[in-house]
């Protein structure tokens, strides 16, 4: 964590893809049909699934992220509405969706899925860049272990799948259920409160 501390509304940034949205369950099965393979959530040990793919699959599993409405068909995963819910009633916390997604109707489709599944957020929350820098924000809810490096701010390492891609990453906090959400936002406004404290003391 770092010091990006200013006397605002805290605000929480939700990764779409894995930790909002089950995108790998859909992906793992689309794979394994085409493919003939059998991976599950426990073999995804690298960001990168070109890297556990069957030979002559490199260049072709990430056609899946290309067709049409796959993103804006995903599901929230269980718990995730109720407990963006939980803490949009406290009145007190932004919360906003990112995603770097660069595919063509990506970003387009999201904030469609937004609209649809979290209208307490709403798709003028959601945030879509190329590179995790460009999010603003206190913490991060993210699985992906580079974008949690690179984030300013409070990270909190999501893994609801069980897939060890970013085990060795060491975060400030770790949700493995959605139901944990609303303590860990809690969590996570104390280590701010405490850090902007050490500050103000130095």
């Amino acid at each position: 964590m770092n010091n990006r501390l200013n006397p605002k509304r805290f605000t929480v940034i939700l990764d779409m893809d894995s930790v909002s949205y089950d995108l790998n369950t859909p992906w793992l099965e689309w794979y394994n049909k085409n493919a003939g393979d059998s991976l599950t959530h426990a073999d995804i040990n690298q960001w990168d699934w070109a890297k556990i793919v069957r030979p002559g699959w490199q260049s072709k599993i990430y056609d899946f992220l290309h067709i049409e409405y796959m993103f804006f068909n995903l599901h929230p995963f269980p718990g995730a509405v109720e407990a963006t819910k939980v803490v949009h009633e406290w009145g007190t916390v932004t919360q906003l969706f990112g995603s770097t997604v660069k595919t063509r109707t990506g970003a387009y489709e999201k904030q469609h899925a937004v609209d649809r599944d979290f209208p307490h957020i709403g798709s003028g929350n959601v945030l879509t860049t190329g590179h995790i820098k460009a999010f603003k924000g206190d913490v991060l809810f993210d699985d992906g272990y580079h974008n949690l490096e690179a984030f300013d701010g409070i990270t909190c390492k999501v893994n609801l799948q069980g897939s060890p891609y970013s085990d060795h990453y060491v975060a400030d906090l770790d949700m493995t259920n959605w139901s944990q959400y609303p303590d860990l936002v809690k969590q996570a406004q104390i280590i701010y409160d405490q850090s902007l404290q050490e500050v103000q003391r130095n």
